[in-house]
């Protein structure tokens, strides 16, 4: 109910409105005065006339009047479409790591609402994998979603940006590390070790690898599980600060 305090300035804000609301009331009521203030007879005499009470109630009841537009025209609109703007990037986010967790090696050919927003669990799957050994339908199938998904990544650098400059900050850093996993399918495309590694694998049906290309697949696949690894860390980051 009270989840558009989680920031600092919603939080003062709010308090500075009861504390406003509580002001009022003691304008309106006229509580007795304390012995204290007893000997301040004209002190008195202003706090209670009817002139303060109307400048002061008018004062307090407008501040509170903007604080309830703040709300109904600026703040929860705004919040509605920040949880929207974070559905879809983390949507984005998930098209990766998802093709990547179910080898997925069609997935580039899906439109974006086959996949569902990030799951936590999916995060710590993919990290037991790549502190394994991934399979090699893994990394081309994460190859064909990089290409396919880097054009989204930099286009929804806006998105993020309206989401303030930390999560700006770590999109950019999500963009680059899927421009290099691209990069590296583009690389192995173009020397044809991309090719010879999808042959290995529709011939006979698992990811082993020929000796002939032994060597060359082997630092391929140790350059595409370091930048997954880097991707997977700054997607939890992402999700910490969306949280």
């Amino acid at each position: 109910m009270f989840s558009f305090l989680k920031g600092r300035r919603e939080l003062v804000l709010f308090c500075g409105a009861w504390a406003a609301f509580a002001l009022l009331l003691a304008v309106k009521i006229k509580f007795d005065v304390p012995n204290s203030m007893k000997d301040w007879p004209q002190l008195i005499s202003v706090l209670q006339s009817d002139a303060f009470e109307d400048i002061a109630g008018d004062l307090l009841i407008g501040l509170i009047s903007a604080y309830f537009f703040y709300l109904v025209i600026d703040l929860f609109p705004r919040r509605r479409t920040e949880s929207k703007t974070k559905g879809i990037l983390s949507t984005l986010l998930s098209s990766i790591v998802e093709t990547f967790l179910h080898d997925r090696i069609t997935a580039h050919a899906e439109p974006l609402g086959k996949f569902h927003e990030l799951e936590t669990e999916e995060i710590s799957q993919s990290k037991q994998i790549l502190d394994g050994k991934p399979e090699l339908r893994q990394l081309i199938s994460l190859a064909f979603i990089a290409k396919w998904g880097y054009p989204k990544f930099s286009n929804s650098l806006q998105l993020a940006v309206s989401l303030g400059v930390d999560h700006a900050r770590v999109w950019l850093d999500l963009t680059d590390c899927v421009a290099r996993i691209k990069e590296h399918g583009d690389r192995a495309d173009r020397t044809k070790l991309l090719g010879q590694m999808i042959d290995l694998i529709n011939t006979f049906g698992k990811p082993e690898i020929d000796q002939a290309v032994k060597d060359e697949a082997f630092m391929w696949q140790y350059m595409m599980r370091d930048d997954m690894k880097k991707f997977i860390a700054l997607a939890e980051e992402w999700q910490a600060l969306c949280h």
